[in-house]
């Protein structure tokens, strides 16, 4: 498949109406305050490519003076993980939301953006745990992107934090 025969399309949807109603909400309230907090990145998926887009990740919120926690552990980030003030996530490569994001009341702040690589992670947008684009939206996030059905690594969204501008408060 050639890149240009991909349509991308966005749309404000969540797994309740509030949800997505939020999701303007959050964007207005960073765009007063800034984007406030640190950015998570969890690396060691599957494929090296991956990781070394990750690992770029790492380095563009470094260079724009994030605090960051980085995670290079094969597994996705544990329950136990300390994730406090979560502007920005970066993960992969698990079918569902899980971790500490899976915790009652874990709430991303306004503005904050999360996006996990995974080829069936928007592959519903109306559940709060199936997937993850539903269930970052479910916890607050205010953007993400995801995949509806498999676009192998080489599809996916490359180098992330490109797609998304950031204001620092």
């Amino acid at each position: 498949m050639e890149l240009g025969q991909i349509v991308r399309v966005s749309r404000l949807d969540g797994p309740t109406y509030d949800d997505a109603r939020e999701l303007v909400d959050h964007a207005l309230a960073a765009e007063r305050a800034g984007l406030l907090g640190r950015g998570y990145v969890d690396l060691g998926g599957i494929h090296p490519d991956g990781d070394r887009w990750l690992e770029s990740v790492v380095r563009q919120l470094a260079a724009l003076g994030f605090d960051l926690d980085v995670d290079r552990d094969p597994a996705t980030l544990p329950v136990t993980a300390r994730i406090d003030a979560p502007a920005l996530y970066f993960g992969w490569y698990a079918n569902d939301l899980n971790g500490p994001f899976a915790l009652p009341g874990f709430r991303f702040p306004p503005g904050a953006i999360a996006l996990h690589i995974h080829s069936f992670s928007a592959r519903t947008l109306r559940s709060p745990t199936e997937g993850w684009c539903g269930p970052l939206v479910a916890r607050g996030a205010t953007a993400t992107v995801g995949n509806v059905f498999e676009p192998y690594l080489q599809l996916t969204h490359d180098r992330a934090s490109s797609y998304v501008r950031w204001r620092r408060a």
